[in-house]
């Protein structure tokens, strides 16, 4: 469900000041990151 919010919010043309996409390029890789030790 968080993945689909930050899609739609991170899509090519979606237009965010840059400190908020960073912000959720942060979230997205941790994220990715816990996905990726709970499930290796």
């Amino acid at each position: 469900m968080f993945r689909a919010a930050i899609a739609t919010l991170t899509g090519s043309d979606a237009v965010l000041p840059f400190p908020l996409r960073a912000s959720l390029d942060r979230v997205d890789a941790q994220l990715d990151q816990l996905i990726y030790e709970a499930f290796p």
